[in-house]
């Protein structure tokens, strides 16, 4: 409920033009028929019984994907987009290449797990860390524990494996195929 009061508070009284040009961010299209619905019964619940019409200007209420694709849109020259089905070939494509270059994943490679690695490798993006920091930090870390801790070893190859991989993804980024 505090939530949705101070959502409801960001979109009371406000000017429709900055409403308009205003975005939530929802983790699904489904969190933001919700978050729609929720706002649409408290603007009912604060006409009240005065009959008055309501009117009620939203803000954008989108996903990251969905944010990411208008922040796009609105680039002048912009490089080819790349959707969520392409990075996700390409990602795979980079793990079967890191893989046969000689950094096997200690696991067996999945699309589900491909789905994943994306993830993670944007999460290193958003946190502004590139691949040498992540495997340089993370290689830090395990090698000194490696040769005699079997958990830390997989953890290494692990590493060795996901950098190669997103070594390999950045590369096809650089040039996706059109």
């Amino acid at each position: 409920h505090d939530v949705q009061r101070v959502l409801w508070s960001l979109v009371d009284d406000r000017d429709p033009f900055v409403a308009r040009s205003s975005v939530v961010l929802v983790p699904s299209r489904a969190a933001a028929a919700a978050l729609r619905h929720t706002l649409e019964t408290l603007a009912c619940r604060a006409a009240g019984d005065s009959g008055a019409d309501v009117v009620l200007t939203l803000p954008d209420l989108a996903t990251r994907t969905e944010w990411y694709e208008q922040l796009y849109e609105r680039l002048a020259e912009a490089p080819p987009l790349v959707n969520e089905f392409e990075r996700e070939v390409m990602m795979g494509a980079a793990a079967r290449q890191a893989a046969e270059a000689g950094a096997a994943p200690p696991f067996r490679l999945r699309p589900g797990i491909v789905t994943e690695i994306v993830r993670l490798y944007d999460e290193l993006r958003r946190l502004r860390k590139g691949v040498a920091d992540f495997e340089r930090h993370m290689a830090a870390d395990l090698e000194g524990d490696a040769d005699t801790d079997r958990g830390a070893g997989r953890l290494l190859e692990q590493t060795r494996f996901l950098a190669g991989a997103f070594r390999g993804y950045e590369a096809r980024l650089a040039c996706p195929p059109r």
